[in-house]
């Protein structure tokens, strides 16, 4: 809310002007959360109070409490699998669905549009990761048992390893192993039954490897089966595996230009959650400006794309990391300060200016 008045004089002729009568600008908007019936949601006045700063007010309207449940084809997961950190918790066994590229499209038929003209949907949810083929990643094996990290096709990052997949089906698209005893050459497939997803991993990117105890007889082309596969140190087995992955995690997601549904992982962290929420609606509100001239008010000074985000964001006060790059090799932005800083750390105000940007923007096009 802008309060404006005027009080001067006139440039041309010298004289008072009389000062008007107060003139108050409502610049609003209304949005809708659907949320689990069992969620617990931080409150969000920190991220009213973040719009409000730029003189735009938000109202909740048309809340959306629903059992995600009685949604049909939904795949639940236990949250340990999303959440290490909660792995010895008794909440990590919690049955949860986790939202993304998969299934986000069956929650847009719950925004309700009463009342108020609604123009966002908030889908909460405890977790964000879309699906993704992984490479057909080559792990040297020194046991039969193995503990391994799923890396993506540019070796720079990680990916989750989830079961059942995100999107169903066999966890394991394409497996095989190979192994020289010394003497003869063994080799074999690798299904499901040999991959396992243990509560005590301790990031969602390792999954576990147990080769045969044996050579499958019109399988192993080095042997007619029953032969003990026993790699080592010194006769190391090689395992290559494709699986059905996961890229993440994601704290939430902005919708596309005429279907205003955002994406928010519910945070018992109140700044995160309100960073995720106030950064999501400045997506939609069209943040990060890119424009160049744009409504005659300076260019944004620290907007830039990709740097360890997806999209356009803002790396107000952040620095350079010293080791980490992105997928076309340019150098990671870290620690910055405003909302619109690519990572969910808890931001809770815009810099000026992203702020000035909320100012001057027509409300009239929201998400046009």
């Amino acid at each position: 809310m802008i309060t404006a008045s005027l009080d001067g004089k006139n440039a041309s002729s010298g004289s008072v002007a009389k000062k008007s009568a107060e003139v108050t600008v409502w610049r609003k908007m209304f949005y809708q959360i659907t949320a689990d019936k069992t969620a617990k949601l931080p409150v969000r006045d920190k991220t009213f109070s973040a719009f409000e700063s730029s003189f735009v007010e938000i109202e909740e309207v048309n809340e959306n409490l629903m059992d995600y449940g009685s949604i049909q084809g939904l795949t639940r997961h236990p949250l340990w699998q999303f959440r290490s950190d909660l792995r010895t918790s008794a909440d990590g066994d919690r049955q949860i669905v986790c939202v993304g590229d998969h299934n986000k499209q069956k929650f847009y038929q719950q925004f309700k549009a009463k009342n108020q003209p609604v123009t966002g949907h908030l889908i909460m949810c405890d977790a964000q990761w879309d699906p993704i083929l992984g490479p057909a990643n080559i792990h040297q094996l020194t046991q039969r048992h193995s503990e391994l990290f799923q890396k993506n096709a540019a070796g720079n990052s990680y990916l989750g390893v989830f079961d059942p997949p995100l999107n169903g089906g066999a966890l394991v698209s394409a497996g095989v192993w190979v192994w020289h005893d010394g003497k003869v050459q063994h080799n074999g497939d690798i299904g499901n039954h040999h991959i396992t997803i243990n509560k005590t991993r301790r990031h969602p990117t390792l999954f576990e490897l147990t080769l045969p105890d044996k050579c499958v007889a019109g399988e192993c082309k080095g042997c007619k089966g029953g032969t003990a596969i026993a790699p080592s140190t010194a006769l190391p087995a090689k395992a290559k595996i494709q699986l059905q992955c996961g890229t993440g995690p994601w704290a939430g997601e902005s919708g596309q230009p005429g279907k205003p549904q955002c994406l928010i992982v519910v945070n018992s962290d109140e700044d995160q959650f309100n960073n995720t929420i106030a950064h999501e609606i400045g997506h939609l509100f069209k943040q990060v400006r890119q424009d160049k001239n744009w409504l005659g008010i300076p260019d944004h000074p620290d907007q830039y794309v990709k740097r360890g985000g997806q999209g356009s964001h803002c790396k107000k006060d952040a620095t350079e990391s010293a080791t980490a790059k992105d997928q076309d090799g340019n150098t990671v932005y870290e620690n910055g300060t405003c909302i619109m800083y690519h990572v969910a750390v808890g931001n809770t105000t815009f810099c000026e200016n992203c702020s000035l940007d909320l100012k001057v923007r027509d409300m009239s096009d929201f998400f046009k």
